[in-house]
């Protein structure tokens, strides 16, 4: 059985790292928005690296995109994350799969050209 200070640590409000680029904010006018991602980060150092990479990729230009495989993917996991998709770092936003022709689809946003 876990002491009491650790059951009250693993009970304790998330920590939250933000990161803020007020010269691309202008870029986003009408669609003011944050962007959360969890993670299991412990040290403050590596929240704000992360925090900053994650700003960094949506600074832009971004590209709609839409992926078809020829196989079942986990959307639903992947839903919110970023992963290589042809060589392209993609952040999921969603997607579908059909299992009567065992194929999905992701669709993502990533980089483009400037």
């Amino acid at each position: 059985m876990p002491d009491s200070a650790y059951a009250l640590y693993l009970q304790s409000a998330e920590r939250v790292a933000d990161a803020v680029d007020a010269g691309h904010a202008g870029a986003w006018v009408g669609l003011d928005r944050q962007i959360a991602i969890s993670s299991p980060l412990a040290l403050e150092a590596d929240a704000n690296a992360e925090a900053a990479l994650v700003l960094d990729f949506f600074k832009g230009p971004l590209v709609e995109v839409k992926e078809l495989f020829g196989s079942l993917v986990d959307v639903h996991g992947l839903k919110g994350k970023c992963v290589m998709i042809n060589g392209h770092l993609t952040f999921i936003l969603g997607g579908g799969q059909d299992d009567a022709t065992g194929t999905s689809y992701l669709e993502g946003i990533r980089k483009g050209a400037a």
